[in-house]
């Protein structure tokens, strides 16, 4: 009877115990200093996340969540980061599935929990940008731009936040550059300019690539899509070729005396080249699954100097180009549509006006050709470098297609003669 009494105490003391440290597992976390307080972790997650550091800013936001668990700006940094990470490269599908649903509940938990007017503008502006991020269904565009006008109608409640209000506006050009309304997207970076709160740098970065699509016009989808991109590909320029500047219908059109000489036919029908046997290149063997493959086989047909296969076979479709590899194919097309084979040597043996060109380099005669016409730019102006090994980003690349096909239209014949 003794030891079940004993036994009954000694459960009771580990019963509390156990409960006392629950309890104090769910309790915020004591502050450790001025700095250690929710608003300045979500400010600092913000800022790492515009650093692309998504697992340093998700720490920062789960140190604000521990000091306050119902935070709304804190939720709704985790729910982009959480939306962030679902887009992680060679993530179970079941795994998306899961982040995805997580920043949904979090997200919709912080548009509740928002205290204070800074705190909902927070959130509002946390939710365009992982709406944005997520970008799923036809609608989400829609979605984004109801909270960008709740975000706008805080300011109108509340004129001592004036001080943020070119935030809504930035984010909101970056929603319509995703969904490629492009106009939209410049009318919005625009009042961020002439509000002068802030983003401007960004804006003016973000204007500049918007002024050079817009220039461009692209005419599919994909070339809208591909405008948005840093870095094209080799696959990337086999389409922009094929359905930007049209280059087969380009190639059959040409109108030149010499070209009918030599009983030029459709490249869709083995286009060969002057001076080169009527052999057959063999297509690449590294592009049988590639979305873009049939734009791949007709440059490989083509024969695009720069764009062919190695003597493996291989194409190389997610190889990014380069600036000097890019001059090299327009340069190519170029000659092949003028039938001027004399523009291939033009600028051999003079001096280079660019200080970061040899004018014995490769692609020498290209980049001036090109600098020349005004189809291509220098990379820098002021200090006169054509940056060869730059990579060619989709807005440089579809203007420069743009200017180079109206150069070429005086070359060909009209679809009606």
């Amino acid at each position: 009877m003794r030891i079940r009494w004993q036994l009954s105490i000694l459960f009771g003391i580990l019963l509390v115990v156990a409960l006392s440290g629950c309890s104090k597992d769910q309790g915020p976390r004591p502050s450790q200093g001025t700095l250690d307080n929710p608003s300045f972790h979500v400010m600092r997650g913000k800022d790492l996340l515009d650093e692309q550091r998504i697992d340093a800013a998700s720490k920062q936001f789960d140190l604000g969540l521990e000091l306050e668990s119902e935070y709304a700006p804190a939720l709704a940094g985790k729910a982009l980061v959480l939306t962030l990470q679902s887009q992680q490269v060679g993530l179970e599908p079941e795994k998306v599935v899961e982040l995805l649903e997580e920043s949904e509940n979090l997200l919709e938990k912080a548009l509740s929990k928002a205290e204070d007017p800074k705190e909902e503008l927070s959130v509002q502006l946390l939710a365009m940008r992982t709406i944005t991020a997520r970008a799923e269904g036809d609608d989400w565009i829609e979605d984004v731009e109801d909270h960008f006008d709740d975000a706008l109608e805080v300011f109108e409640d509340h004129p001592d936040l004036q001080a943020s209000k070119a935030e809504p506006w930035y984010y909101w050009g970056q929603s319509n550059e995703k969904a490629l309304r492009f106009e939209d997207a410049q009318n919005a970076f625009t009042q961020v300019l002439e509000l002068n709160r802030g983003f401007t740098r960004e804006a003016n970065h973000a204007m500049e690539q918007l002024n050079k699509i817009v220039r461009a016009q692209p005419g599919t989808r994909h070339g809208r899509e591909l405008a948005m991109i840093e870095q094209i590909t080799r696959a990337d320029m086999a389409a922009l070729l094929m359905q930007e500047l049209k280059l087969a219908d380009l190639y059959s059109r040409n109108a030149t005396d010499q070209r009918e000489e030599l009983n030029f036919e459709s490249p869709t029908k083995d286009f060969i080249p002057p001076g080169e046997s009527k052999l057959e290149r063999p297509l690449a063997s590294d592009i049988s699954e590639h979305p873009l493959r049939e734009d791949i086989e007709t440059v490989l047909k083509l024969q695009v100097r720069g764009l062919e296969s190695n003597p493996q076979f291989l194409f190389f479709p997610n190889k990014e180009i380069t600036r000097a590899e890019y001059a090299l194919m327009l340069e190519d097309v170029l000659i092949q549509v003028t039938q001027d084979s004399a523009q291939s040597t033009r600028f051999v043996g003079d001096t280079s006006p660019f200080v970061d060109v040899r004018p014995d380099a490769y692609y020498y005669n290209a980049a001036r050709t090109l600098v020349s016409r005004n189809i291509m730019q220098l990379q820098d102006k002021v200090r006169g470098e054509f940056g060869p090994d730059r990579a060619v980003a989709g807005a440089d690349a579809l203007l420069s297609l743009r200017l180079l096909k109206d150069e070429l239209q005086r070359y060909v014949r009209s679809p009606s003669s």
